[in-house]
């Protein structure tokens, strides 16, 4: 790889997790690298070390341009309508996609049936306004191998445009001990909506759960979305079992709250349904679209509870508890908070998801885009 490649990672939204973790790997291949995002989000960077190679910009900067006109490829980590600006510019292009059957098999994963009155509303959005310019892009990124796989199976699929550089990195192994008299602590990270996790199905849980002879806390780790999600937050809140404390939070977390939570968790929890609705597709997680909570867990080194049906990176699957159904998931958080099940010491497992091993990976992918 050239000494004089430059990199412009450009998030226009809100995924900030993954333009903080790309520009903490990239800048590790000793490349120059130039992260753009949007005002009032730059806390998440604060986490990462000052090095040399690494440049922050905000979108507006009246200099933005002409430096990302001198990269030698441009990543955009959210693709929408705000990237028109950046496309006239030289640098070869290429897009983090979210949601793959959204983009490139819409009409074949059209929803009939998960929410059919929304979806039919954001079929006519779509064909009223403009398209993403998937056409001015020379390439799109999965952000898990497990996406990329599964992509290689689509007709859609051509290798010599699609890659992977997995979005979530280990930086930490975030221990916690329970001293006495402490809540046994369970948190659920992400925004609370019945599409993006099953909180009815966590609802149920708790109403059945055995009392336990310790006082335990289920944090929900994001704020409320939309009508529906407020009407979860205020059926937890209502909820009163024993020594079972429910908490939820009115405002966004910022991202030093969300962080904190993480790593005060004992467990965290992720009922993350098997497909889900985006526009008006259906995804399927860890299939055509991943979940930013692999991210939560793998970061910090957190154990993690997962439904068998999601997928993960090899090398994961010791640091993770599974379940198949409801009564699965009651026994399990009842074995845990009552001790009779013990959570091992996994901090062994992160070692190859750590920022060195993810520089490896990232480095032989972007050789092979280069060449391309």
């Amino acid at each position: 790889m050239g000494k004089n490649i430059k990199i412009g990672i450009i998030e226009t939204a809100l995924h900030v997790e993954v333009l903080r973790n790309y520009a903490l790997i990239f800048s590790g291949l000793k490349i120059e690298v130039h992260a753009v995002l949007k005002p009032g989000t730059d806390k998440m960077m604060k986490s990462i070390s000052k090095m040399p190679n690494l440049h922050w910009h905000f979108l507006g900067d009246p200099d933005l341009l002409e430096i990302l006109d001198q990269c030698t490829i441009l990543i955009f980590t959210t693709l929408n309508n705000d990237i028109h600006p950046f496309l006239p510019l030289t640098p070869r292009k290429y897009a983090v996609i979210h949601a793959f059957h959204r983009h490139f098999a819409p009409w074949k994963n059209y929803d009939y049936h998960i929410r059919p009155i929304r979806s039919v509303i954001n079929l006519f959005r779509y064909l009223r306004f403009p398209t993403l310019p998937l056409k001015a892009m020379d390439g799109f990124i999965a952000g898990a191998p497990t996406v990329f796989n599964y992509l290689a199976q689509q007709d859609f699929f051509q290798k010599d445009r699609f890659y992977t550089f997995p979005f979530y990195v280990n930086e930490s192994i975030a221990t916690k001990e329970l001293s006495e008299g402490a809540p046994f602590k369970i948190v659920v990270p992400g925004s609370v909506h019945p599409a993006s996790r099953d909180y009815n199905m966590l609802y149920d849980i708790i109403t059945r759960l055995k009392k336990p002879d310790r006082p335990v806390e289920i944090i929900l780790a994001g704020k409320a979305s939309g009508r529906l999600g407020e009407k979860i937050v205020q059926k937890m809140e209502a909820l009163k079992k024993g020594n079972i404390k429910i908490r939820c939070f009115k405002e966004y977390l910022t991202a030093e709250e969300y962080q904190e939570a993480i790593e005060q968790a004992d467990v965290l929890l992720c009922p993350i349904p098997s497909s889900l609705v985006i526009g008006f597709s259906i995804e399927k997680n860890s299939h055509s679209q991943v979940s930013g909570n692999i991210n939560d867990f793998v970061n910090k080194g957190k154990p993690v509870i997962l439904p068998t049906y999601y997928q993960l990176e090899a090398g994961l699957e010791s640091a993770v508890m599974r379940y198949q159904n409801q009564e699965d998931l009651k026994i399990l958080l009842e074995s845990l908070i009552s001790g009779s099940r013990l959570i091992a010491d996994h901090s062994s497992v992160f070692t190859s998801f750590n920022v060195e091993a993810r520089i490896k990976i990232f480095q032989k992918e972007l050789d092979r885009l280069l060449n391309t």
